[in-house]
């Protein structure tokens, strides 16, 4: 899973190590990476998940070099978590060069968004309409509602329910052609397994 958001300072890392900390302790085998040079969050990403957590960085690797590392790393484990930074469609350039959108196209891993609710109630399901329809080649599975104010937790809710649908289906409703892309590391069936059975192991975890 690809943790991301819609801008920086939303959350991630500790969505990340709580979800790499939890599944660790209920005895899965969790591998952590993180985007970019970055060493400060890959040492608590380390601690939560008790394995070395991996860097993934477009500025001193090649694609290939990205994935052979991600294979590597993550083949032997129950889940591969890589969190993000900054936004999602966030690049060095306008073509969204080195974005986090591209680095999970790059790696087949479905999006988790962290969304920072401050001073947001309605507003929360337009942006994530937005967030997963600028690129339909990205997977967004999951959304975490991170800072909702108390008492606004249910009109938060009902936005969402109303807007994405309960099961959130009308996200990524470009995406079902997209499954046979030439760059992603799930082209094969027990890959695309894999991607599922890691998916519902998040999911079915309190």
């Amino acid at each position: 899973l690809y943790i991301s958001a819609a801008h920086k300072s939303a959350g991630k890392t500790m969505v990340t190590m709580a979800l790499a900390g939890a599944l660790t302790r209920r005895g899965h085998r969790v591998q952590t990476f993180k985007k970019g040079p970055d060493y400060i969050d890959p040492l608590w990403l380390t601690q939560a998940s008790a394995r070395d957590c991996h860097n993934l960085d477009f500025h001193t690797m090649d694609d290939d070099e990205i994935a052979d590392l991600f294979r590597r790393h993550g083949d032997p484990v129950d889940l591969s978590l890589v969190e993000g930074t900054k936004g999602l469609h966030d690049s060095v350039d306008v073509e969204g060069r080195y974005s986090n959108a591209s680095m999970a196209r790059l790696l087949g891993s479905p999006v988790v968004l962290v969304i920072d609710t401050r001073g947001m109630t309605r507003g929360v399901a337009p942006l994530l309409h937005g967030l997963a329809g600028f690129d339909s080649q990205v997977c967004i599975a999951g959304v975490v509602l991170n800072e909702v104010v108390e008492g606004r937790e249910l009109g938060v809710g009902d936005a969402l329910w109303i807007a994405l649908g309960p099961h959130g289906e009308h996200l990524n409703n470009n995406n079902d052609d997209d499954d046979d892309d030439e760059g992603s590391l799930d082209d094969d069936g027990d890959e695309k397994k894999k991607k599922n059975e890691q998916q519902q192991l998040v999911t079915s975890s309190p």
